[in-house]
């Protein structure tokens, strides 16, 4: 039962109160405002020792039946993985749920699908309950569910950094580095409170600002195009050079023009190249000095990785723009329901910032999903009722996916998640054409699962 318990860098207090039936029965951590935004739930599900091993026999005897009978008795089961999932490796690290059900499916092999937990029907001493404590150590506001917390408080904290705080530390048309750096995080004293903040380099075109954000979801795409702006205005001879090649590209241009303006092509294409060249596969630069020496080590590679990157992207904008084609080729109401998945589908898969939204190594899947569309329209007639049922069973999945990035999250997962959506598509409509790995509803299931129960979707 420790006083301090340690989450992600940050020391809480931790207090404890027998009282049934109130909102603060059991064990209660104590943060300030400012120190929310980095509280993670699944940081918090691993409770404090002392309420751990009984959590988890409640989880186990809130399973359905055929799978709790498995378990008995419960105790016994619980007492033997307890040593391990308390391991100084392994506790209060990653998701609970998961680590709990890998244990006790290799010592007892018995597999226990995410879905069937039901943490909703343990008792509330057994979830750790979040305090927001105000200056003079009143409570402000708590909750079980720290998510549920955040929505109801962040707004409050977003009002206090725009009252002077933003002025102090924010930066506007900047075009090198920011001496200060771009530290993952800050924690900012503030009258007497400490308040969490997330440095962000937003990208103006023609300059980048740097600002504080409250909301860590943001932080890794607008750096991304922060650093990319910076590299390209310090190589401003070679983004000339660039420019000048890219206005020869006159088919390509042509083909574009259906997705966006010439000049965000030009834009997605040297914020793109700028990527590859400089931080691709890479930690981003957290200082200047090691910002400046990236492009000293790899200067020249931005000319060279643009001609590497333009092949790419007239293949995919051509096979794009004649797919696009055959799809509104689609005329008869037989195939309009069809046609509207696949104008859907070219949307997601080729916007106008297809580069921003694609990995660099998965521009050539693009090609290959354009070529499975292709398939599908040339084999359509005669198969639309199998077409039709393959399309109800990938809307299903498309309504989930949505239902995730709508929550926002972790970018990468959810990228692999869309190009495996992709691949299943793969899978449904045009096989021949191949696809990239296995994949099925049940490997689907496995993936979507922990996504959406991190997210609250479950």
């Amino acid at each position: 039962f420790p006083g301090q318990i340690d989450l992600d860098g940050i020391a809480v207090n931790v207090r404890y109160r027998f009282a049934p039936g109130t909102d603060d029965d059991g064990v209660s951590i104590e943060v300030t405002l400012g120190l929310l935004a980095k509280i993670q739930q699944d940081a918090l599900d691993w409770l404090v020792p002392g309420f751990f091993e009984e959590k988890c026999i409640e989880l186990i005897k809130a399973l359905p039946k055929r799978t709790r009978k498995q378990l008995a008795p419960v105790p016994d089961r619980v007492a033997a993985v307890f040593p391990s999932l308390i391991r100084v490796d392994r506790y209060r690290r990653g998701r609970l749920l998961l680590a709990f059900a890998q244990i006790l499916r290799d010592r007892f092999d018995i597999v226990i699908p995410v879905s069937e937990w039901n943490v909703d029907r343990l008792a509330p001493f057994l979830r750790m309950n979040v305090q927001v404590l105000d200056n003079k150590r009143g409570v402000i506001d708590q909750d079980r569910d720290v998510e549920a917390l955040k929505s109801r408080l962040l707004a409050r904290l977003e009002e206090r950094m725009d009252d002077g705080l933003r002025a102090k530390f924010e930066l506007t048309g900047l075009t090198i580095f920011p001496d200060m750096g771009l530290p993952e995080s800050l924690v900012l004293d503030e009258s007497g409170d400490h308040l969490s903040v997330y440095p962000v380099l937003v990208d103006q075109k023609e300059n980048v600002d740097f600002r504080l954000d409250s909301d860590q979801k943001r932080q890794q795409r607008s750096n991304r195009q922060g650093l990319c702006r910076l590299a390209l205005l310090s190589e401003r001879q070679s983004v000339r050079y660039i420019r000048k090649e890219i206005e020869k590209e006159t088919p390509l241009l042509h083909q574009y023009a259906t997705l966006g303006t010439r000049d965000q092509l030009v834009d997605e294409v040297l914020r793109n190249t700028a990527w590859v060249a400089y931080f691709q596969g890479s930690d981003i630069p957290r200082s200047r000095g090691v910002f400046e020496e990236r492009l000293k080590d790899r200067r020249g590679q931005l000319v060279e990785t643009y001609f590497e990157l333009i092949v790419r992207v007239r293949t995919v904008v051509a096979r794009r723009f004649d797919t696009a084609r055959e799809v509104d080729d689609l005329s008869s109401k037989t195939f309009a329901r069809a046609r509207r998945d696949m104008e859907e589908q070219l949307l997601r898969l080729v916007p106008h910032n297809f580069l921003s939204t694609t990995p660099y190594d998965r521009l050539p899947d693009l090609i290959r999903y354009l070529d499975g569309m292709r398939y599908r329209i040339d084999h359509l007639r005669g198969k639309v009722g199998k077409d039709e049922t393959n399309t109800e069973i990938i809307a299903g999945w498309q309504v989930r996916y949505a239902r995730l990035t709508d929550v926002g999250g972790n970018d990468d997962a959810l990228v692999r998640l869309r190009f495996l959506l992709e691949e299943y598509r793969i899978v449904l409509f045009s096989q021949v054409v191949g696809a990239r790995e296995k994949v099925s509803e049940k490997r689907l299931e496995r993936e979507f699962e922990p996504l959406e129960m991190e997210a609250g979707l479950r």
